[in-house]
């Protein structure tokens, strides 16, 4: 993104996508760090709020269409405070951070009929041997393995793996608080990025505004990436699924081993696969198992 771009155009841009949704500087923040990241990449996010409280002032004398609601501070775009616009403005309930919802996520998936055992996957753990931008977009923020054999006789694993049948399939998860109409396509096609992979791979969000879906359906049918809509409150029993994946047949293993080399979590996640080949047994302790007890 050129540098010209103004924080007071990107942020009204983001606004508009969303008309009388009121989001906090932070939130706003996270947005364009995601939009626009040639710009406001090593932009901190508190740093970039503060920016956005500080110029915002300024920005409505020139927008009478961006308004401010304090205690806390939030910004929307639409019909002001005091002509019946109040009730429509809903402000923006912050979804847990994305940190919070891996181990949500984890619980979903191993609550599924066929169990998916989850693996959380830290970009600080890579090499970046690459260079700074040379692994951009190519970890997923959660992988995982379904294993196809769950209940079954230890000698029929035994048997069907030695007949070739096939014993996992694996996911990759790309997670994000919320997707918005703006946040739609940045979003998107870093999941494709970072899933080319995977059987399986899915965009993941806690929060997903309603027009953004055409979009992601759209999305879907041109690049087979699915949504996942996480339930913060009830995540193995009422997380839905609006956006189904198309499944790939074959794992690209040459992406796997770019993947490995760089990046140590990874590697580990290869390590139980082979494992569990060999074995035809899931070490639990060894994945991202939570508690279900609750």
């Amino acid at each position: 993104m050129s540098e010209t771009l103004t924080n007071c155009h990107a942020v009204t841009e983001l606004l508009k996508a969303t008309p009388n949704i009121a989001m906090k500087p932070r939130q706003i923040a996270h947005e364009l760090k995601v939009l626009y990241p040639q710009k406001y990449g090593n932009h901190t996010e508190g740093a970039l709020a503060a920016q956005i409280t500080a110029q915002a002032t300024r920005w409505m004398e020139v927008h009478p269409d961006l308004h401010r609601l304090d205690d806390p501070v939030h910004f929307w775009w639409g019909a002001p405070p005091g002509e019946g616009a109040t009730d429509a403005v809903q402000p923006n309930d912050n979804p847990p951070s994305e940190k919070e919802l891996y181990p949500l996520l984890a619980k979903f998936l191993i609550g599924r009929q066929r169990k998916i055992y989850a693996k959380r996957i830290d970009e600080k753990k890579s090499k970046n041997a690459n260079g700074k931008h040379g692994n951009h977009w190519l970890y997923p923020d959660v992988v995982g393995m379904e294993d196809l054999t769950s209940g079954w006789d230890y000698a029929i694993k035994n048997w069907t793996s030695k007949a070739g049948a096939r014993q996992a399939r694996l996911w990759s998860f790309e997670v994000k608080r919320e997707i918005t109409r703006s946040s739609v396509r940045p979003y998107y096609f870093q999941a494709v990025s970072n899933s080319t992979w995977a059987h399986f791979g899915y965009l993941v969000a806690a929060k997903i505004h309603p027009e953004a879906l055409p979009e992601l359906r759209l999305l879907n049918e041109l690049h087979g990436i699915g949504v996942i809509k996480l339930s913060v409150d009830d995540p193995a029993g009422s997380t839905e699924i609006p956006i189904l994946a198309r499944e790939r047949e074959t794992v690209d293993w040459s992406t796997c081993n770019r993947i490995a080399a760089e990046n140590s979590d990874f590697h580990a996640f290869i390590q139980l696969i082979a494992q569990f080949f060999d074995t035809h047994t899931v070490c639990e302790a060894q994945w991202d198992v939570p508690y279900l007890g609750d």
